[in-house]
């Protein structure tokens, strides 16, 4: 791991919900329900069709 994903990924584990501000929390609130909204109104769409279909061949073993 490089220093610059270490440093990041120390500050993400050590943040708490304390942590944040107000407008931090209402903010990402609005892009969580921005980003379900894209998401159920492409659902249907032929991207997002053959994106499924792509998914579903692919497998994996992941490590436990």
């Amino acid at each position: 791991m490089d220093a610059t994903t270490e440093l990041l990924s120390d500050y993400a584990c050590r943040l708490t919900f304390d942590d944040l501000t107000p407008e931090t929390v209402h903010q990402v609130k609005r892009t969580l329900v921005d980003t379900l909204g894209c998401a159920s109104g492409a659902f249907d769409g032929e991207p997002a069709a053959i994106a499924r279909r792509v998914a579903s061949r692919v497998q994996g073993n992941p490590p436990v």
